[in-house]
């Protein structure tokens, strides 16, 4: 990846690049990632929480969780990382099907099934998978 001034990714592996700009350019996404990691740090005895606060950072290479003063930082290649951040997607969805559903209960005053058409959805969506496949280690993307 050609170096740039001030580029939180220069010195950053393409393929750890992809992954830590899934979570900061998407904050629903990084949401749900940090509450899987705290949970999943203090239900197996990781860290004890004093005083209820607990601050994940995601940064370019790795994430770091601040709790009771002491900050530790862990690879991105941690499984239980892996694992807490495949389980936002679908935390995501769901909370983005029940904002739609909102909105279109509000704003549009119809239940969404009414707005929403299946056809366009599978089309948008199957155009949408092309793009994936110009993302292999040969093509530098756009967003990094």
């Amino acid at each position: 990846m050609k170096q740039k001034k001030g580029y939180p990714f220069n010195n950053v592996p393409t393929h750890i690049a992809r992954l830590s700009v899934l979570l900061i350019n998407n904050a629903e996404i990084r949401r749900f990632t940090a509450i899987g990691i705290r949970n999943y740090l203090i239900n197996n005895n990781i860290v004890k929480v004093k005083d209820d606060s607990m601050y994940i950072k995601f940064l370019a290479n790795k994430f770091a969780v601040k709790c009771n003063g002491l900050k530790t930082e862990y690879s991105y290649a941690e499984p239980f990382f892996l694992n807490c951040f495949l389980a936002a997607f679908p935390s995501f969805a769901t909370s983005a099907n029940k904002a739609i559903e909102n909105f279109c209960k509000e704003e549009l005053g119809v239940d969404y099934t009414d707005v929403i058409d299946q056809v366009v959805i599978d089309s948008v969506t199957q155009d949408n998978l092309k793009h994936i496949e110009c993302l292999d280690e040969n093509h530098e993307d756009s967003i990094l």
